[in-house]
């Protein structure tokens, strides 16, 4: 998932492998019929509504669990850079981007005037979200989205997860033009459209290519140091996180990063690539500044491209690799619960186990 200006900041969909067949069934939810997919099919699949799904103009997130078709305004809107979605773990985000933010990328502002445009500018719309049971970082997605949007509402339940649409109806906050008025009442008019277009099946639980790995490459760090697959072997095991500037949970989860760096055995070390770090050095730079981050960040090459970044389809993700650079043990995807430091340290010592290391003593 990866953004090259701030009106595609947060992009992030994967349209992964399609596999065959589909069966439907019908859920009950608040007395209103839902049905559900049984499974993924390239063919045959029906919306929550009981319609056959556009394939020809949908979008399907097969990691996600469901897919969608955006109405035409919200098309021609995405098209004039006004309206962007973006994903997470567990959702989409869908957002109205104000004319402030384009009058601030268009214009010689400072980059700390063109965040603020960005923070106070963009209206977020709707969301589709799916929370399995007994998951703690979808339990604080959930938490999220009912801080952030005024309408949650269940859609059904399948298999162990519960699906929701989200969506605000107030846009006042953002202090909207005409234009953008104009615009969102369209959007919101839209917005059954979008939610009666939502087609759900089985999330696929991917899992990174045993191919993955950083056997050899050669890149320099944020700080301009040269960083090569020769200082993974210093260490039996380093941790790898990968983020963006423009990824919300990336950038809260740093200061848990560095608490996490500061207590790693001394024969572990943990560094991250910030994927875009090539499109936005400067804020990639600040943010690690400002958040006091001492551990090393990697620009992302066309060598780490092939070995692992073309792999990730969400962010942050967090990989391990052993002293030659091979993958040990499973990635883990988004945030790991309320308390990162702690849980990210349970899987550095479950893995030092399968590279047949000990912990050693603590500390950078």
């Amino acid at each position: 998932m990866k953004q090259k200006s701030m009106f595609n900041k947060g992009i992030a969909l994967v349209i992964a492998s399609l596999v065959m067949l589909t069966f439907l069934t019908a859920c009950k939810d608040n007395k209103d019929t839902v049905f559900a997919n049984k499974q993924y099919g390239d063919s045959g699949m029906k919306t929550i509504s009981n319609s056959n799904f556009d394939y020809a103009n949908g979008i399907v997130l097969n990691k996600l669990g469901f897919g969608f078709t955006l109405p035409q305004i919200m098309k021609d809107l995405s098209d004039s850079g006004s309206f962007n979605y973006v994903g997470s773990q567990y959702s989409i985000y869908f957002m109205y981007l104000s004319e402030k933010i384009s009058e601030a990328e268009n214009s010689n502002v400072s980059e700390e005037e063109q965040m603020e445009a960005l923070k106070n500018g963009i209206f977020q719309c709707f969301t589709i979200l799916r929370i399995p049971a007994n998951d703690e970082n979808a339990e604080m997605e959930l938490e999220r989205i009912n801080n952030l949007f005024s309408h949650v509402d269940p859609i059904t339940t399948l298999g162990k997860d519960t699906y929701y649409f989200a969506y605000n109806d107030d846009y006042s906050v953002i202090t909207p033009t005409n234009a953008d008025k104009s615009n969102i009442e369209k959007l919101l008019s839209a917005r059954e459209s979008l939610k009666n277009s939502i087609c759900l099946f089985p999330a696929e639980i991917e899992k990174l290519s045993s191919d993955v790995n950083m056997n050899s490459f050669s890149t320099k760090t944020l700080n301009g140091d040269v960083f090569t697959q020769d200082n993974l072997a210093e260490y039996d095991l380093t941790m790898v996180n990968v983020w963006t500037t423009w990824c919300g949970p990336c950038v809260n989860e740093m200061p848990d990063l560095q608490k996490l760096y500061e207590m790693l055995p001394d024969n572990v070390n943990m560094i991250t690539i910030c994927a875009d770090a090539n499109e936005e050095s400067e804020l990639a730079k600040k943010i690690i500044e400002e958040l006091g981050c001492t551990f090393q960040t990697l620009y992302p090459n066309e060598q780490l491209e092939q070995s692992l970044l073309k792999e990730v389809t969400g962010y942050p993700t967090t990989v391990f690799f052993d002293r030659n650079g091979n993958l040990v043990g499973d990635s883990e995807l988004g945030v790991p619960g309320k308390n990162p430091a702690e849980n990210y340290l349970k899987m550095i010592e479950e893995r030092l186990g399968d590279v047949g290391a000990e912990t050693g003593a603590t500390g950078k």
